[in-house]
């Protein structure tokens, strides 16, 4: 079962239970990632891209699904935090972070000239510095 905290920008936050479904990032039709909305199974509307902030993970972790444009479908990548415009210069992140919270690996998703860009991520965690 896995418990989720969703951040949006200006602080607005809601908790959810979303059990074992995966959250999917959604482009549809959208070559880009400010056109494109987060599925939460649990709530029922849909997130615009651009308006979240963070998604911690309280209990999981969680499995993230990206559904493209042009039928583009990848995942599942497991995470225990969505950032949004992390690292800098990406859309977004999905986040696995060691039991020290030293490090983060996951993949960093960009929008680039409308081709969705999936690359490896690996740095320092942000909360160490």
């Amino acid at each position: 079962m896995a418990i989720l905290q969703v951040i949006l920008q200006g602080a607005r936050i809601a908790s959810y239970d979303i059990y074992d479904y995966p959250l999917v990032l959604q482009f549809g039709n959208q070559k880009t990632y400010e056109s494109a909305t987060w599925f939460i199974p649990s709530f029922q509307a849909r997130i615009p891209a651009r308006r979240l902030s963070e998604i911690r993970v309280l209990q999981g972790p969680i499995s993230v699904l990206i559904d493209g444009p042009d039928g583009f479908q990848s995942g599942p990548y497991v995470a225990d935090w969505v950032r949004n415009y992390y690292p800098r210069g990406k859309d977004c992140a999905f986040i696995r972070q060691d039991g020290d919270f030293k490090a983060v690996k996951g993949i960093a998703v960009t929008v680039v000239d409308e081709t969705l860009v999936i690359e490896q991520l690996e740095a320092a965690s942000p909360a160490s510095g």
